[in-house]
């Protein structure tokens, strides 16, 4: 578990007062720590009263703390400090259910310990979720059915072997979330609604048919959306080609109903050959897209004459940006150049 701790003394401040109004002795033990911190930046005040009274306070109060935290996690003592080195309950909440990111790691304990927190109407300071080491479709259940979590404005979710099931799951939840980034098979798109969403991330292992429908999706301030296809077949050296989405229902992600503030599209693991190009070209939104990047492509063709054949088409980007996984073709003639002044090559 990597925890990445970054509660400011405000936020300290504001748990420390949510804690006291409820009778928890915790809020003392942070209003203490805090009044420790302000003394140690003023030589007149005397730390030893606020100091000895830190000790008692931690001293009667951490067995019990731990002894209910293993009991909550169903862990032995060993286990628990094996898992939490040094660690009491009071620091375990402030490193991971109240502090603004926190990313959770693989495992049983791991898992109970993100189920608690999103459970808990503590975490006042949540504002980004990193569990892509847990299975999608659970943190999108936790999500659905706690509280409503208005700080949070990026998650990351699946762990690239499980189903991850609905985003529309997500609904009304998460009104402040602005990125989002989802990996595994099983994605399904339909439906999805936020009217905030400005970034999408969709890495599709397997069963990727669910994410290329816009019905019943509304996003009207997504601005950047990529597809990652996590496909073994895109280069002559992994197998034969010809397994992949169709071009034409990625275009269709091109939607100005759905998408209307689309102006970035960033594909990867794609066939990049004059199928996809002219799929995409033909979607009525491709017009307003600024950004097109073809990352991790298996070029089988000579995709540098497929584009010169559709440079007018083309030459509206700000940025046309392709990779090569195979390394191939990345080297662009002048002629081009002079056509696609905006394209971008390097090797994968």
């Amino acid at each position: 578990m990597e925890i990445r701790p970054r509660l400011d003394p405000e936020h300290r401040a504001v748990l420390a007062d949510w804690l006291a109004l409820r009778g928890d002795p915790r809020g003392e033990l942070l209003s203490l720590e805090l009044a420790l911190e302000r003394a140690a930046l003023d030589p007149g005040l005397d730390p030893a009263p606020l100091q000895g009274r830190l000790d008692v306070l931690r001293a009667d109060l951490e067995p019990r703390w731990e002894a209910e935290l293993a009991a909550t996690l169903e862990l032995s003592r060993a286990q628990l400090h094996a898992f939490m080195p040094g660690r009491w309950y009071a620091g375990l909440l402030l490193e991971l259910a109240l502090c603004p990111a926190a990313e959770l790691a693989r495992g049983e304990v791991p898992a109970v310990l993100f189920e608690w927190i999103l459970a808990s109407d503590a975490a006042v300071a949540l504002e980004v979720i990193d569990a892509g080491e847990l299975p999608g479709q659970v943190v999108l259940e936790q999500l659905a059915t706690g509280p409503v979590r208005s700080r949070i404005h990026r998650l990351v979710l699946g762990d690239h072997r499980q189903v991850v099931g609905e985003l529309a799951l997500l609904g009304g939840q998460l009104p402040a979330l602005r990125a989002l980034e989802v990996r595994g098979p099983g994605i399904e798109l339909m439906g999805f609604v936020h009217p905030q969403l400005e970034q999408l991330r969709l890495v599709c292992r397997g069963d990727w048919s669910g994410v290329l429908t816009t019905a019943g999706v509304q996003l009207p301030a997504l601005s950047r959306l990529e597809l990652r296809f996590d496909q073994r077949h895109l280069d002559a050296y992994w197998g034969p080609p010809g397994q992949g989405p169709p071009p034409e229902a990625i275009a269709g992600l091109l939607d100005r109903d759905a998408l209307p503030a689309l102006r970035t599209l960033s594909l990867s693991r794609l066939i990049c050959d004059a199928h996809l190009l002219d799929a995409l070209i033909a979607a009525p939104a491709f017009a307003s897209l600024r950004c097109l990047a073809l990352t991790d492509v298996g070029c089988l063709v000579n995709v540098f004459a497929e584009l010169a054949q559709r440079a007018e088409a083309l030459r509206h980007l700000e940025r046309l940006e392709l990779t090569d996984s195979a390394g191939r073709h990345t080297w662009v003639s002048d002629e081009l150049r002079q056509l696609l002044p905006n394209l971008f090559v390097r090797a994968g």
